[in-house]
């Protein structure tokens, strides 16, 4: 339900999903907090960039790869 929950609030636009998506960082389960992590490289701006930034230190390492790939995107490093 979780993973259902952050896969419709990345369609939405606004601080409200991304607020809600940013709880999901801190979430116990690693593939909640990766869910996240993704959905917040589709999103843009700085709260979504913050977001990804806070990923980098998560205890998980595919977390930590996934916000690493999608910040090197966002500065055009390949």
């Amino acid at each position: 339900v979780r993973l259902a929950a952050i896969d419709v609030l990345s369609t939405m636009d606004g601080e409200t999903p991304a607020g809600l998506l940013s709880s999901a960082l801190n979430d116990a389960d690693p593939r909640i907090r990766l869910a996240a992590v993704d959905a917040f490289g589709d999103m843009e701006g700085a709260t979504a960039t913050m977001a990804l930034q806070q990923a980098l230190a998560d205890p998980d390492v595919l977390v930590r790869e996934a916000a690493t790939e999608l910040l090197a995107e966002r500065v055009g490093v390949r």
